[in-house]
Formats: structure tokens, sequence, C-alpha cells
């Protein structure tokens, strides 16, 4: 219909590349959709690989602390402490990841600001959004390993070992 009011008015004019301004839309904005949601997919992929290996070494040290966790609540802990006091001393190398990883964050952000065209660096208030939700998620995945603790035959650990 485009190429045929463009030939009534002038048959000299070449017409190509004829599109609605909606696939035109479309087209421009594929590539960014397509980024931001290959982007998203890493993080899900990322943020999983997170609570697996948490979870792996909490639970890893509670089977090897077995033995200590069974003479504290022998000398009176109890389960829940010892899983706050677990949960505490698993977020402390949380803490100490956090500040070389912003560092690192905010040095590849300008690396990034300089390479692409349009790209902003993230400000602080997403950097604490993301220590604190890596933290979150840690606390919850050191308190769901340590589960165990309250099952605990406190004369069988310490007639083992």
């Amino acid at each position: 219909m485009i190429r045929d009011t463009i030939r009534s008015v002038d048959p000299q004019v070449p017409v190509f590349g004829v599109k609605t301004m909606e696939q035109r839309m479309s087209d421009a904005l594929a590539r960014p959709q397509f980024y931001r949601t290959a982007v998203f997919c890493f993080g899900a992929i990322a943020l999983l690989l997170v609570v697996i290996g948490i979870y792996g070494i909490v639970s890893y040290t509670v089977a090897r602390r077995s033995h200590e966790m069974g003479v504290r609540m022998a000398l009176g802990t109890t389960p829940a402490r010892l899983r706050l006091s677990l949960v505490r001393s698993g977020l402390f190398p949380i803490a100490a990841g956090a500040i070389p990883g912003i560092a690192g964050a905010g040095l590849s952000g300008r690396l990034l600001e300089s390479l692409v065209d349009g790209a902003k660096s993230v400000n602080a208030g997403a950097y604490v959004a993301a220590v604190l939700g890596v933290a979150l998620i840690a606390a919850v995945g050191i308190w769901v390993a340590t589960r165990p603790i309250a099952q605990l035959d406190i004369m069988e650990i310490l007639r083992t070992e």
C-alpha cells in the first residue's frame, strides 16, 4: 500500500526497506531485550551457584565440627544458640568478600562505561542491596544447612570421638 501511494505521486522514487514503525521499533529493541534476558539468566545461575556453594560448605563444616557441637550442647548450649553462632561465623567471610567484590564491581563498571556507549555505573544503593541480598541468601543457606544440629545425639557424638 505504501509503495503504491509513493509510486502514484512519483514513479521514479525508489522504494525499498518498507516497514511499519512497529516493525522498526521491534528490530531496534530486539538486541537490548536479548542482552537483558541473557544477563538475567546468568545472574540467576550465579545466584543458584552461590546458594549451592554456601549450603555445601556449611554442611561440610557442620559434619566436621559435630564433635565440638556435641560438647557444646553437653555443656548446656541450645541447638538454636549453636545455629545462631554458626550463622554469625558464616557471615564473616561474606562480609570480607564484599569489600573486594564491591571494589572490583566499581572498577569493572568504570571500564565498561568507557567501552560501551550509554552504559552507566551502578550507584551505591545497588551495591548495598546486592551485598545484603547475598548475605540474606547466605544466612538462609547456613540456617538450613545447620538444621541437623537439633537432631544430634550428644551421647553418641561424645562416645565416637
